[in-house]
């Protein structure tokens, strides 16, 4: 009874502290119950308990991973089944070094193991860091300021360790642990003290309505751009205007068409407009970002490098990276899902830029999370973000994380977003040293392993 308890107990909080709507706070607890359990249970109960409560937590994301993103059955369940396989790992590791009175070690084991696993995701997925338990603190933006230092991995590894360090019940290991997650707060508040306030103007505009969402013939393209550049003009105060990924699609017989229309808009408002376009309507096609400069010439076209397995097929993969000279600063351009990939942000911020200008294209029901996955690209990198997307959210957020502008776009038609942003570049750790902490945690993971196999094989002798 005490095993089926600390299971659903877990897996509630689980459900809830992940997903797309985390509540960052359930997201510390969800494994404590299961370790709890795990200190008196037998192996194999302590696994199954494990196993079943991250499985049922992870089921928060059903409607999502296969009733929207339409996921065979089969990939959906792999999606709950191997993070839980992880976790039941990890309990099964914690439990023997408790049971050998090893509480350092114990605590360690988890939080090792859990970004052990989340860094080899992200180099295998076509998807790479979506599904990180980072995600989950984009509320809490203390904590998220670790990821200036340590990427994702060291918010991930912060909740783990603070469960299993609890779980031991000794107040050395607690009292540490307790220091070090003080410590994480008092650096994220010191960080998040108040700057200077932005002082570039950004727009960002997006229409869900029917008529903007798909065009069928080359007549519907242009009519759906000259509706975007209708309300591009109307946006008279605004330094730089950003709209969504692939508007469109435009035939390639209506490129110069289509690039008039964009680059009379831009002109006429007197703005540098970043748009999202879909090129060609059969393979190979294009998912470009095209920056306009106020006079109307264009300045560059942005070629999106990570794209959708199944919603993409038959465009061309970018190859290149694109600064442009700020008015302050420098800035950068990505599309949409480029910002799941952290290694091309880095490489923004490796050159410096301060402002980074996104198109991109949600899901409506992720439109929160995909958002805070961009923001917390910022926060590693040290740029500022311009982010607009359809079927999401309309966003500025800073090199902090903090997000100054937030509307959500409508199927009623236009919605127009204003700000302020900086361009300034912040200076990061993460940005010049990339993954060192998932390598750290990696070598000591396989560092206790070994130090554990040899104790085990001297104990047979």
């Amino acid at each position: 009874m005490f095993g089926v308890i600390a299971a659903l107990v877990s897996a509630a909080l689980g459900w809830f502290g992940t997903g797309l709507h985390p509540l960052w706070w359930l997201t510390w607890l969800a494994p404590l119950p299961v370790f709890w359990y795990a200190r008196t249970a037998s192996w194999r109960a302590a696994a199954l308990v494990a196993f079943a409560a991250w499985f049922a937590g992870g089921f928060n994301m059903w409607g999502y991973m296969h009733g929207l993103i339409r996921l065979p059955v089969p990939l959906t369940l792999l999606f709950f089944a191997i993070p839980a396989a992880v976790f039941a790992l990890a309990v099964l590791a914690w439990r023997r070094e408790m049971r050998a009175g090893r509480a350092w070690r114990a605590a360690l084991l988890p939080p090792l193991i859990w970004v052990t696993f989340e860094y080899l995701q992200a180099i295998a997925s076509p998807h790479a860091t979506f599904g990180s338990i980072a995600y989950t603190q984009m509320d809490c933006l203390p904590v998220v300021q670790i990821a200036s230092l340590a990427g994702i991995y060291g918010i991930s590894f912060l909740l783990w360790l603070t469960p299993s360090a609890l779980a031991t019940r000794r107040w050395p290991v607690m009292a540490a642990v307790a220091g070090v997650v003080a410590a994480v707060v008092g650096f994220g508040v010191w960080r998040l003290r108040p700057g200077a306030e932005g002082d570039v103007r950004v727009a960002l505009i997006a229409s869900d309505a029917p008529q903007d969402h798909w065009a069928r013939n080359e007549q519907e393209a242009l009519a759906i751009l000259s509706r975007y550049a209708t309300r591009v003009e109307s946006v008279h105060r605004a330094d730089i205007v950003v709209l969504p990924e692939d508007l469109g699609p435009v035939p390639n017989s209506a490129l110069g068409q289509a690039r008039a229309i964009l680059g009379d808009a831009a002109r006429r408002a007197g703005v540098e407009l970043v748009a999202g376009l879909r090129m060609g309507q059969t393979p190979p096609m294009l998912n470009e970002a095209l920056v306009f400069r106020p006079d109307g010439t264009l300045e560059a076209a942005y070629e999106k490098l990570h794209l959708i397995p199944g919603l993409e097929d038959g465009i061309v993969v970018g190859s290149q990276i694109v600064t442009l000279p700020g008015r302050q600063g420098l800035q950068g351009v990505q599309i949409c899902k480029d910002l799941d990939f952290p290694a091309l942000s880095r490489e923004y911020g490796r050159r410096g830029v301060g402002l980074l200008l996104v198109p991109a294209w949600d899901f409506d029901a992720d439109g929160w999370l995909h958002d805070r996955m961009a923001v917390l690209r910022g926060v590693e990198n040290g740029f500022s973000i311009a982010r607009a997307a359809r079927n999401g959210l309309l966003t500025v957020s800073t090199s902090r994380g903090l997000v100054s502008l937030e509307r959500a776009t409508s199927p009623t038609g236009f919605v127009v977003a204003e700000g302020a942003v900086r361009e300034e570049h912040s200076d990061t750790l993460y940005t010049k040293a990339g993954d060192w902490f998932a390598w750290v945690s990696i070598a000591a993971l396989a560092a206790l392993l070994v130090t554990g196999w040899r104790r085990r094989a001297a104990l047979v002798r």
